[in-house]
């Protein structure tokens, strides 16, 4: 049976344009149609927020991984941070990073947390080597961090410290 057959002669004259498409847009999408260009990105609902599943990375502008100096003399400083949001990545709870990094030569070396509440503690260290000359402007980077924590605890979690600047944790 077809929507157009649920459509009797008596209980409708005339099938508008909007009805028409209603009914063949949902036929289309009970058949299971999908776009070819389907996102790998997905949400699931957990309780009252919604997390958004992303396991594929390459579509992040500006990721960066961290990195060690090695035995080079180096500097540390901050990293400023424009957002974090709560993620599932690869099945684990995650954090997606912006932010920028304090000079053309600056990269992340470490990042520590502590849950406390509602409130997650991220300690974020930058370095750049000693003796270098870099550039005195701000780099974009994206980071994805994944703490040791469950989906359910990430997803109780309202907002993040970062060095002192509190950011809302955005779903």
């Amino acid at each position: 049976m077809t929507p157009l057959s649920l459509i009797s002669q008596n209980n409708c004259r005339e099938i508008t344009f909007h009805v028409l498409f209603l009914l063949l847009t949902a036929f289309w999408m009970t058949a299971g149609c999908t776009s070819k260009h389907a996102s790998k990105t997905a949400t699931v609902t957990k309780n009252d927020s919604t997390l958004t599943v992303l396991d594929d990375t390459t579509q992040i502008k500006d990721l960066v991984s961290l990195t060690s100096p090695g035995g080079s003399p180096y500097l540390t400083g901050g990293v400023y941070i424009d957002s974090v949001k709560k993620i599932i990545h690869h099945q684990q709870a995650a954090l997606l990073i912006h932010g920028n990094l304090p000079s053309g030569c600056s990269s992340l070396l470490k990042i520590e947390h502590v849950a406390n509440g509602d409130t997650l503690q991220l300690h974020m260290t930058s370095w750049k080597p000693k003796n270098k000359m870099c550039t005195q402007q701000l780099v974009p980077f994206s980071y994805l961090y994944i703490p040791n924590l469950t989906v359910n605890d990430l997803d109780k979690m309202q907002f993040c410290n970062v060095n002192g600047q509190m950011v809302p944790l955005k779903p």
